[in-house]
């Protein structure tokens, strides 16, 4: 095994390990309470459907939570794990995780799939601001 190799692993099975103790303490999100809060926001609703074992979306996740923290009272971040909330999954057609779906005015606007840094991720949140404000 390469050195490289070695502590790639190393830091990996960290963030796992971390990312899972994470997404176990996390309150789960019903389809009704979903819906209450898409139904009842003003601004945007960014919602991140993941899966636990999903190595993009824990790496993901960090960067999220951040924009969600800087965009505070703009937007409202929303995690739907698609293993416990296959309904949620199923109606938005979610068939590959992460995926991102923007809401405005009750209505997905823009979708994203797979992985983006977080200055791609910040642009994209951005751009839908600008176009509801």
């Amino acid at each position: 095994m390469l050195c490289e190799d070695f502590y790639f692993e190393k830091w990996y099975n960290a963030t796992l390990m971390k990312t899972v103790k994470m997404a176990e303490s996390e309150k789960q999100i019903s389809a009704e309470s979903f819906d209450k809060i898409i139904d009842s926001e003003k601004g945007l609703v960014v919602a991140e459907f993941y899966s636990i074992n999903c190595v993009p979306c824990k790496l993901m996740q960090g960067d999220l939570e951040a924009i969600d923290k800087e965009y505070s009272g703009k937007m409202n971040l929303i995690r739907v794990d698609v293993t416990s909330n296959r309904e949620l999954a199923e109606r938005y057609s979610v068939v590959s995780t992460p995926t991102i779906i923007m809401f405005a005015e009750k209505k997905p606007v823009y979708r994203i799939l797979g992985y983006l840094s977080r200055h791609d991720l910040k642009e994209r949140i951005e751009e839908q601001l600008k176009q509801i404000a």
